[in-house]
């Protein structure tokens, strides 16, 4: 990431609006949260959100039970994440490099809107396998592409999407997503999608995928 792009992504995360706390997915990635986390939660509980921005998603998770630990490649998004949730521990982490922490370390992992900016997310799989628990349960989101909304992509809005200077690098069909995952050595439990309350529009374009796995 060149330091333009850097400087960027610290912009957003200082300004208002940019939080997961605002936009129309997260109700459903709430849900689905609170639906395959809860039981692994409970004193001593760890959890790790790879790609914690500005600790949204985070704060939800400590209110499920676990002991947090959140990673971003942005010092503002961690510094407001670590404000937000003082009873969590925040890292400045490039996805690039290991996470840094022992095999086995935690109980759940939340990483959500982030393997689609990363030129090597199978990496990063096999970096999240290892670190979690036999048993321990790992959530992804990304972006959906499907049929109807590719095949509108590139009638309608192809230079837009593909738009060289946007930051997603990766795109993900349920497919593509559970294969890749697979291949990491986690187990798919949910391969699901959901939409951003746009009513009739959310049944024919989806706008996430939602998977749940786990380690054996």
């Amino acid at each position: 990431m060149s330091q333009v792009e850097r400087a960027e992504y610290d912009r957003r995360w200082s300004e208002a609006g940019y939080s997961a706390e605002q936009i129309g997915y997260t109700p459903n990635f709430l849900r689905f949260m609170r639906d395959h986390l809860s039981r692994k939660a409970g004193p001593g509980a760890r959890a790790l959100e790879v790609g914690c921005g500005d600790g949204f998603f985070s704060s939800k998770i400590i209110e499920l039970g676990f002991d947090v630990v959140g990673l971003d490649l942005s010092p503002v998004g961690v510094e407001i994440a670590q404000k937000r949730n003082p009873k969590g521990m925040f890292k400045v982490h490039d996805l690039t490099q290991p996470l840094p922490f022992a095999d086995n370390t935690f109980d759940a992992l939340w990483c959500s809107e982030v393997l689609e900016h990363l030129f090597s997310p199978l990496y990063v799989l096999e970096e999240v396998k290892r670190v979690l628990k036999p048993g321990g349960v790992a959530l992804f989101t990304t972006p959906y592409h499907g049929l109807l909304k590719n095949l509108a992509i590139a009638l309608f809005a192809f230079d837009k999407h593909y738009d060289p200077e946007y930051p997603h690098i990766r795109f993900f069909t349920k497919n593509t997503l559970t294969g890749i995952v697979r291949k990491a050595g986690l187990k798919v439990d949910v391969a699901d999608h959901c939409g951003s309350q746009l009513g009739i529009r959310d049944v024919f374009f989806p706008t996430n995928l939602l998977i749940a796995c786990h380690k054996d």
